[in-house]
């Protein structure tokens, strides 16, 4: 993933992700769809979680895995 700051118009910085991240945005939204939201409202409730789970930073085929991982333990 990107992201990219502005100021002034002007992109000022840039900062890139640690691996692979051609996926990552659209397995966000099908994520935040598969629950019924839309990613401004994953976005906020993942900022604001009380007890986040780690999914990993790398790969989507990975963070799908551990997805599925946590759904089955049971809730914190």
């Amino acid at each position: 993933m990107k992201c990219l700051r502005m100021k002034n118009g002007a992109i000022s910085s840039i900062q890139l992700n640690e691996a692979c991240s051609s996926g990552c945005g659209s397995f966000l939204d099908n994520f935040a769809r598969s629950l019924g939201m839309s990613i401004s409202e994953f976005a906020s409730m993942a900022l604001l979680a009380e007890k986040p789970v780690d999914l990993g930073t790398r790969c989507t085929v990975f963070m799908n895995s551990r997805v599925k991982q946590a759904q089955k333990k049971e809730p914190r």
